[in-house]
């Protein structure tokens, strides 16, 4: 979801992967979940490069909801 409420349009999207050791304990998950996740538009407040290709994917999504919307008139 964008902050303002909307989903992210349709289409192809390349996500970040972060490593996390794998004991790690999230205390705070908020820090977690403002950690960027698309490539090339570094969302969140963390400025971490992504090294290779290797730490990225490819999704490719396509809305069909009756409650979510890419639409931010539908909004307010």
């Amino acid at each position: 979801m964008q902050e303002d409420g909307r989903t992210f349009p349709d289409g192809t999207h390349e996500l970040i992967v972060h490593k996390c050791e794998e004991n790690t304990v999230f205390q705070d998950s908020c820090r977690y979940l403002k950690l960027p996740f698309l490539k090339g538009n570094q969302h969140g407040n963390n400025n971490q490069a992504v090294k290779s290709t290797k730490e990225s994917f490819w999704i490719t999504s396509f809305l069909c909801s009756t409650k979510l919307t890419q639409n931010g008139e539908k909004l307010k």
